[in-house]
């Protein structure tokens, strides 16, 4: 798209919206959204609108497809009402996921953080495998994201992330046990790769730290019908859509499905965060885009995380504000 450099100019356009937290219903290329903050709404709306200037001539749901925009999820935000002071972009409907499975959340810090977690952090072992074997692509990392969000443009932050997603896409094209052992010898190595120190992994979960460590184990000294085998269980995991078989294939195409236009429309053009960069150096939430930039919106989180935390000592509980499995940190 020929014009997405200059829509860094157009957050200007933006500066009128109105900041409001009141609950409503919408649309973004098709796909509902459902009891989020008006705010956030019509903030997805300028993203889609100018993503239709992108796409003359095609309807929202036709663009959509075109980007693969498939699931959007805000199950925050249906889960409390604005009475409770949520303590996260989620719960105060200033926050949504797009296509989770496909685009997983990367961390260092290690926590238990619910049933999705162990497949998020698969998906990245799976994108550490590619890189070793392939030999080219970005090794993503929560840090190097950040840096670039804080010192690039929205187009290079994104080219990172976009690197990771081709090496995981040719990885997954391998179909022969040849096909391994030609790719090994190309690249010159005598062991296929090092993993790197299980301190450092980005995992929250021993149990697939410990699974993992055994696999990287095996393939250091694995032949091609070994890593041929590893690839087909990458391939299956890469698949995993929490019961949707109508997105069979949905991982085949890489590690990271969010096109340079989408990204540009909603953290350029509508001035979101987007959370493969905007969090922190620990934290690349490639799913995630939430209301953060905005002043009035960070301001109101901290407030009601303040609030629950005053609660919860006064009161002694440990969980004042509730959560989801995707609420942690507060997004």
């Amino acid at each position: 798209v020929s014009t997405l450099r200059a829509a860094e100019q157009e957050k200007s356009d933006i500066s009128g919206l109105k900041v409001d937290f009141d609950r409503g219903n919408g649309s973004f290329l098709g796909q509902p959204l459902t009891n989020l903050a008006k705010g956030f709404i019509e903030r997805m709306g300028v993203g889609e609108q100018w993503l239709m200037t992108q796409y003359p001539g095609k309807q929202p749901q036709e663009i959509g497809e075109l980007l693969g925009v498939r699931i959007l999820e805000e199950k925050g935000s249906q889960a409390r009402s604005v009475e409770k002071k949520a303590t996260s972009y989620h719960g105060m409907g200033w926050a949504i996921d797009i296509n989770r499975y496909a685009n997983p959340r990367i961390y260092h810090k290690k926590k238990k953080e619910g049933a999705n977690a162990k497949t998020d952090e698969r998906q990245l072992w799976v994108a550490w495998r590619a890189r070793w074997l392939m030999g080219h692509g970005a090794l993503l990392d929560p840090k190097d994201l950040n840096t670039a969000g804080k010192e690039s443009t929205t187009r290079d932050v994104w080219a990172t992330s976009h690197s990771s997603s081709e090496v995981v896409r040719d990885y997954l094209a391998i179909t022969t046990a040849q096909e391994v052992t030609d790719q090994i010898a190309v690249q010159g190595r005598t062991v296929p790769f090092s993993p790197p120190p299980l301190d450092s992994s980005p995992s929250n979960s021993k149990t697939v730290d410990t699974a993992e460590a055994k696999v990287v184990e095996a393939l250091q000294t694995g032949d091609g019908d070994r890593w041929l085998k590893q690839i087909n269980a990458d391939r299956s995991t890469m698949r995993l859509t929490a019961g949707s078989t109508s997105l069979a294939n949905f991982g085949d195409s890489g590690f990271s499905s969010h096109s340079l236009e989408l990204v540009t429309a909603l953290r350029d053009v509508a001035g979101l965060a987007w959370g493969a960069s905007d969090i922190s150096a620990a934290d690349a939430d490639i799913m995630h885009f939430d209301g953060r930039t905005i002043a009035a919106v960070k301001a109101m989180r901290d407030k009601n995380k303040q609030e629950a935390a005053s609660s919860s000592n006064a009161s002694g509980t440990t969980n004042a504000g509730g959560g989801d499995s995707h609420d942690h940190g507060g997004h």
